[in-house]
């Protein structure tokens, strides 16, 4: 897999890669024509039935569209034993006797609604819905459409669930489920939505329901997007997140955009609600370093970055050792951890930076400038930022790179400069495209990254990550 390696990082290659990825961002989109292809899409829209659960006899609220001249309401197939319309977006309907949870119903003029997750109705007594016992109710279709949502039930052999329009498709591998399970996939708007943080917009939120069963490999998830929300800015913006209800927080997991398709592809190792989302913040001082704009788009994208102060890169500041190894941590996933036992003096527990020192530096990727002190104030220089990217892949374990030289590993006019510690790291980063010399064929291994520098290797980085993620460069 070097020749991987070679093409990510050489000159010619990287629109090659590019090339590359385009065409696997297309064979992602083909794979569902050749899965479980949905039907065309039908007329539909979506209701909501009020919550209880309830008996039969209960009368149920109805939220949704056009249901003025509703002709017909039904609970699981069967009618609803009366029902009145109390206007264009809402309905009383009695509901029938009845166990279980079912799919509601609603025919109008307009059409019939179709089932999805949203418009489930439980009976009381029944399980929760989305996979446990339904309670002898009527069970979930194997596939049903709305425009917008889909309910596929995907067995061992894998398979894929796509939205009618194609707005959301997931592609499960083989050996994901150990059985049949049901997945239910919504699109999700306003209440129903959770609002995104500050400086970002979403551009497509979805559910992604199997009841609580998780798969045991990644699933690739395909998601179009509204390029409205990135308000003429950088598809890089764009990232895919996830929401935890129980802290109401989101957290980016990925994703690779291609704008020519207004779809974004990441691969999802847990069913939650996720969000499409752009970063919209804006720093007014980029501009003075116009050739690290894409790499900062990248990283707010992934919302790796912050600035200085509101509206404020300050890109030519020199990057601290702990704002590095914040970025580091951030890029290859690994996970904030206490501060307590550190041997740093000079990191006190409750820095803001502290939980990430002490992750890398458990992890094998952060060392300390001596036994007791990390410097975390003090500039991160070239050379070692070369160590700790080259460490950093390695606890990603991602190919060959960290365990070979080239044949012919690059020289510099200052190579004597380079510090033996740090020295077989330079050559790996510098062959591998991580980090370059200057057109004076000098490495200047002493001298302090800026922000924008150290944003640009970061971002190379997380393309890295990205790439090996989906299977292109080795993992």
């Amino acid at each position: 897999m070097q020749w991987l390696w070679r093409l990510r990082h050489s000159k010619t290659g990287r629109k090659g890669l590019a090339l590359l990825m385009a065409i696997a961002l297309v064979l992602f989109s083909l794979a569902g024509l050749f899965g479980l292809a949905a039907p065309a899409a039908a007329q539909g829209f979506t209701i909501t039935p009020q919550q209880g659960p309830y008996t039969g006899g209960t009368p149920v609220t109805l939220q949704g569209d056009y249901f003025t001249g509703a002709t017909a309401v039904e609970f699981g197939g069967t009618p609803a034993a009366s029902f009145t319309v109390e206007s264009g977006n809402a309905l009383t309907a009695v509901a029938p006797a009845g166990t279980g949870a079912v799919f509601v119903t609603v025919t109008t003029p307009q059409g019939t609604s179709l089932p999805d997750a949203l418009s489930v109705f439980t009976y009381a007594g029944a399980a929760p819905t989305g996979g446990g016992g339904g309670g002898g109710g009527a069970a979930a279709p194997p596939v049903t459409y709305n425009s917008g949502g889909a309910s596929v039930q995907v067995g061992s052999a894998g398979g894929t669930v796509a939205a009618a329009d194609d707005s959301l498709s997931l592609q499960v591998p083989s050996g994901a489920f150990s059985t049949n399970v049901q997945v239910v996939v919504s699109p999700l708007s306003g209440t129903q939505a959770p609002p995104p943080p500050g400086g970002f917009t979403a551009a497509a939120v979805w559910s992604v329901d199997t009841g609580g069963v998780e798969p045991a490999k990644p699933v690739t998830a395909s998601f179009k997007y509204d390029p409205n929300a990135l308000q003429g800015r950088n598809p890089a913006r764009l990232g895919v997140y996830h929401y935890d209800p129980q802290t109401s927080q989101w957290t980016w997991v990925g994703g690779v955009a291609n704008p020519a398709t207004d779809t974004i592809t990441v691969t999802l190792t847990h069913f939650s609600t996720y969000a499409v989302m752009a970063n919209t913040t804006d720093f007014t001082d980029i501009a003075q370093a116009e050739w690290a704009r894409g790499a900062v788009d990248t990283l707010l994208g992934a919302d790796l970055v912050a600035g200085v102060a509101p509206g404020v890169f300050d890109p030519n500041q020199p990057m601290t050792r702990a704002e590095f190894v914040v970025f580091v941590d951030k890029v290859v996933g690994v996970r904030p951890g206490s501060p307590a036992g550190l041997p740093f003096t000079d990191v006190p527990p409750a820095a803001w930076y502290a939980p990430y020192v002490a992750a890398a530096y458990r992890a094998g990727i952060a060392a300390g400038v001596s036994t007791a002190a990390f410097d975390p104030s003090g500039p991160v220089s070239r050379q070692e930022a070369a160590v700790l990217l080259i460490r950093a892949m390695g606890y990603r374990h991602m190919g060959s790179p960290v365990g070979t030289l080239p044949a012919k590993p690059p020289t510099f006019t200052d190579q004597g400069g380079i510090a033996a510690w740090a020295r077989t790291d330079v050559v790996r980063a510098t062959e591998f495209g991580l980090i370059h010399g200057y057109p004076d064929r000098s490495f200047r291994p002493t001298a302090s990254l800026t922000r924008a520098e150290g944003a640009m290797l970061a971002a190379g980085l997380l393309q890295d990550v990205e790439l090996a993620r989906h299977g292109i460069l080795p993992e």
